[in-house]
Order: C-alpha cells, then structure tokens, then sequence
C-alpha cells in the first residue's frame, strides 16, 4: 500500500507498507512514513529460517532462534518522522567523498551507481502495487 495522505504537503507518497515474498522462502515487512505524528523511524524487517532481522534507520537488530541478539550500529535520525528534512547527511556525503576517491585513485567506488537499481526496482514494484491493490514482482535488472 502507498498513499499520499492528507497530513502534511507532500506531491508524492507520503506513506508507505509493503509485504514482502522472497524467492528463497524469507518474509518480511516494509514500513516508511512522513506521515506519522509526532514521527515513526522507517522499517525493514525480515524473517529468515535462523532468525529474523529488523532494520530501523540505521539499527539493525538481529534476533537468532537459538536465542541469540545482536544489535549492530546506533540510531539516526533518517527524515521519516514529523520532520521529513530532519535527516543525516553524513551517508549521501560519505558516498561523494568515496567517489572523488575512487576518480583520483582509479579505484572503483564503494557502491558503484548500477548497485541502486535493485532498490529501485522494489520501489517501482511497491508503487505499482500500491496503484493496482495486487501483488507485483520486481522487476530483474539486465544482466543480473
């Protein structure tokens, strides 16, 4: 589902919740909103045969069966809450830096622009699912 909603001024999707099938068997969920008050950080959870894992801004979590948790990295604000411009932009800046590296030195970069396009694929599958109310597989890019 993804709606613009009637909360703030947004010209796009404002809200946005996904069920997700994997090919291999995992499940999971989707969740990333401007539109929740006073703000909800964006979610990806996944549900693995050995466990599950939960992505909330920039936490992972790691729930194993055996028991075990782990929790990688610290909390950050991403823009998703009341405050959509209330976001980091210490990732978007790592990246460029990387990438005048990478030209200097003749080097690849770190995340070379093709890696986006899965992502994007999923976006573009969410937002016709969204449009039509049925499920939608992503697409696969050429070559992958």
């Amino acid at each position: 589902m993804s709606a613009t909603t009637g909360f703030h001024r947004m010209e796009s999707e404002d809200f946005v919740s996904a069920g997700l099938q994997f090919a291999g068997g995992a499940v999971g969920t989707l969740f990333a909103s401007t539109a929740s008050f006073p703000g909800r950080t964006e979610e990806i959870i996944l549900h693995y045969e050995n466990g599950s894992a939960r992505l909330q801004s920039n936490l992972l979590m790691l729930d194993w069966q055996d028991g075990r948790s782990e929790t990688i990295c610290a909390a950050a604000a991403s823009g998703t809450g009341a405050d959509p411009m209330a976001f980091t932009s210490d990732w978007h800046r790592m990246m460029i830096e990387d990438f005048r590296d990478s030209l200097a030195t003749g080097r690849a970069p770190l995340a070379a622009g093709r890696s986006t396009l899965p992502a994007h694929a999923l976006i573009e599958a969410i937002e016709e699912s969204g449009k039509t109310g049925a499920r939608c597989a992503v697409k696969q890019m050429d070559g992958e």
